[in-house]
C-alpha cells in the first residue's frame, strides 16, 4: 500500500476557511436563508457571506507572497511572477464572467422584458461598477 504524503506547504487553516467561504459564495448566489425572513437573510448576507470574496483575494495575495518570500529575486523576476499570477487569475474571471453576463442578459430580456439595448447597457454598467454578476451596487444602480 502506497504511503500518502502530506504537502509541507499546505496550511490547514487557510484550506478550512477556503472551504467555508466557498460555501458562503454559493449561499450568496442561491440567496440562502431568504425564506427564513428578510432580517435573517440580510444579516447572513451582509455580516457573514460578505467576507467570502475578499477572503479569496487575500488568499491570492498570501500565496503570491509565499511564492516570492525569502527568494533572492531580481526586480524583473518579481514583475514576471506578478504578471503570470495576474494572467492566471484574469483568464477564469473573464471566461466565467462572460458566461454569467450572457445568462443575465438573456434573463433580463426574457423575464424582465427589457429590450436588448437596455439589457446590454444595464449589464455593462453592472460589470464596470461591481462585477460580471452585478452584485449589490446600491447608489450606482441605473434607474
Amino acid at each position: 500500500m502506497a504511503e500518502l504524503k502530506m504537502k509541507s506547504n499546505t496550511v490547514s487553516a487557510v484550506d478550512l476557511f477556503k472551504c467555508i467561504f466557498a460555501i458562503c459564495v454559493v449561499a450568496i448566489h442561491t440567496m440562502a436563508f431568504k425564506d427564513h425572513g428578510e432580517s435573517a437573510y440580510f444579516a447572513f448576507t451582509y455580516c457573514i457571506t460578505s467576507f467570502a470574496v475578499p477572503y479569496f483575494f487575500v488568499c491570492s495575495g498570501y500565496f503570491l507572497g509565499r511564492k516570492i518570500y525569502g527568494k533572492d529575486l531580481q526586480k524583473s523576476d518579481y514583475r514576471l511572477i506578478i504578471k503570470n499570477y495576474a494572467q492566471r487569475l484574469l483568464k477564469p474571471y473573464l471566461i466565467w464572467g462572460c458566461w454569467y453576463f450572457l445568462i443575465v442578459l438573456v434573463n433580463e430580456i426574457v423575464r424582465n422584458h427589457k429590450n436588448v439595448i437596455e439589457a446590454l447597457k444595464s449589464g455593462i454598467h453592472n460589470w464596470i461598477v461591481s462585477s460580471p454578476g452585478g452584485g449589490d451596487y446600491g447608489m450606482f444602480k441605473l434607474s
